[in-house]
Parts: C-alpha cells; sequence; structure tokens
C-alpha cells in the first residue's frame, strides 16, 4: 500500500473498516501480510495514542498467531499491554483489557494457570467484556491445540457441541480409572461446553451455573482445589437469584473444594448452606439428586 495513503489514514479508518486495509488481507487468510501492514503503520505513526497503538499490536499480533507465528505473536501482544493507569483510564468503562490480553499471551505460553486466573477475572467483571470472555472460554477449552483452531467459530453448532461436551465430561467422569490424556480431555469438554453455551443466545444464568459446576467438579476430582474453588465461586456468583437447587450446587461445589484444600471451617460453612437450600427445593426430583450427593460429601 501507499506509504503517503497510510499516513494519512486515521487510526480508526485503519483499524475499524471492514473489508479494508490490514482486515482485507486478514479476510482472505493472508495474516502475514495483514501483520505487516498493521507494523508500518505504526512506524509511520508515532505520535497515536497508546490505546489506540495497543490495540493495533494486539491486532498484529492476533495475526501472526492465526498465521502460525507464536513467537512474534507474543511479542507484539506484549506490546499491546496499557503500561499506565493513565491509558487504562481512555478505554471503554469496565473494560479489562490487560486481563485479556494476558489471557491470550497464556495461551501462546502454554501457561495454563495464568489464563485461568484471566479467564476467572473476566467471568465476574463488567458485561462489556463478555465478547473477550467468550474468547477465554475458547483458548481454555482448546489449550494445547493451534491459536486459529481455538479462536475460529465459523460454522460451529453451539447448540449441539454444548450438550455433547457437557456429556462427554459426564462419561469420563464416570469413569472409575482415566489415563492422563484422558484427565485432560475431561478438563477441555468441561470448558469447551461452557463456551459454546456462552455462546448460544439462548444462554442463562442457570446454564452458566451448571457449567461452572461441572467445571468445579472435574477439577475437585482431578485433587486440583484452587480451580476447583475458583470456578465454584463463579457458579455462586451467576446463582445468587437462581432457584435453591442451583445455589444449593453451587455451594456443593464449594464445599467439594474445599475438602480437597482442606479447609475444614470452609467445607463446614458451604456444606451447611447447601442442606439449607437442599430443603427450599421444593421438586422432589430435584431435591434428591442435591441431598445424595450432599450425602456423599464427607470430611477425609
Amino acid at each position: 500500500m501507499n506509504e503517503e495513503v497510510l499516513k494519512r489514514l486515521s487510526w480508526e479508518e485503519f483499524d475499524q473498516s471492514p473489508g479494508k486495509y490490514w482486515r482485507e488481507f486478514a479476510e482472505v487468510r493472508r495474516f502475514r501480510e495483514a501483520a505487516e501492514l498493521i507494523e508500518h503503520y505504526l512506524s509511520l505513526h508515532p505520535e497515536l495514542e497508546s490505546v489506540n497503538a495497543s490495540t493495533l499490536y494486539f491486532h498484529a499480533g492476533h495475526c501472526r498467531a492465526m498465521g502460525g507465528d507464536t513467537d512474534e505473536a507474543i511479542r507484539l501482544m506484549s506490546l499491546a499491554l496499557h503500561q499506565t493507569e493513565s491509558s487504562s483510564e481512555t478505554t471503554s468503562a469496565g473494560l479489562l483489557w490487560n486481563e485479556y490480553v494476558t489471557g491470550t499471551v497464556c495461551f501462546l505460553q502454554q501457561y495454563r494457570h495464568g489464563l485461568e486466573l484471566a479467564h476467572a477475572t473476566l467471568a465476574l467483571s463488567d458485561p462489556v467484556n463478555l465478547p473477550n470472555l467468550q474468547i477465554l472460554d475458547r483458548l481454555i477449552a482448546h489449550f494445547g491445540k493451534p491459536y486459529a483452531e481455538a479462536y475460529e467459530t465459523e460454522g460451529q453448532d453451539h447448540r449441539k457441541l454444548s450438550a455433547d461436551s457437557f456429556n462427554r465430561t459426564w462419561e469420563l467422569l464416570d469413569k472409575e480409572k482415566r489415563s492422563q490424556e484422558e484427565d485432560e480431555r475431561m478438563i477441555s469438554f468441561a470448558h469447551a461446553s461452557l463456551a459454546h453455551w456462552r455462546m448460544r443466545e439462548d444462554c442463562t444464568d442457570q446454564n452458566l451455573s451448571i457449567g461452572y459446576w461441572q467445571i468445579s467438579r472435574v477439577y475437585a476430582v482431578l485433587g486440583d482445589g484452587e480451580n476447583a474453588e475458583r470456578y465454584g465461586e463463579l457458579c455462586l456468583a451467576v446463582s445468587g437469584k437462581e432457584p435453591p437447587f442451583y445455589l444449593g450446587y453451587a455451594h456443593e461445589a464449594l464445599a467439594r473444594a474445599f475438602v480437597v484444600q482442606k479447609d475444614r471451617a470452609a467445607f463446614d460453612r458451604h456444606l451447611a448452606e447447601a442442606r439449607t437450600q437442599a430443603t427450599l427445593v421444593t421438586d422432589p426430583e430435584e431435591r434428591k439428586f442435591l441431598e445424595d450427593d450432599l450425602a456423599g460429601l464427607s470430611w477425609r
């Protein structure tokens, strides 16, 4: 592209115009050329506000990652982090940009714990973060796979995949013995179920409650008390206005997490609350489900 044209383009026109400039290359999967054009534009515009430059660095990193150049993607996305409090304040109110960028970089670095922390932070944040949360959902569900495979959703049947992934998680949970590979697949399926649910237009807090609960159960079974607690807390956060059945299971998840963490006081507290909620469940079948799960919970 003509350098003089690039010099005259505003940031908004260059970055946000559908089907033009770098997006024209990206839409036909010419990701390297898209990234190179963004980097060239950045070199011609040192006057850009840091927030706008950060967005461009991230988009360049995204294109590099889509093209399989992981090292360069990490370098560019690291430049996309907001460095000062003042720059963060100029973004949309409530937007947790750095957490999203950090989670993406952690995926590229194969650092699951950092990705999980970023994901949990966005899950508890302002709804303005929902599009980025949906992306981190997918990155966790496809951890260890190529970025392009994890990122893209075109052609996916979220209604079918949300249920299929949930059921495949249960199939693995029900196995008496699992290989390490099956443990990893179980984590991926549980996160995939939540990811596909969150992409559905009919997704409700009840669906999220069930998704978070299943993820918490998976981590508890695998002996990961920290993540079992983290997703139990997310389950509790979305279940506060739901019927007692869902709120009871949120406390059940946390009680189970604290068994793993060997925190007797927290275990007793959440088990007692779960039992209280169970007495409020009016549907006999639902009450039996919850009471049976609580009966199987004991301090050990």
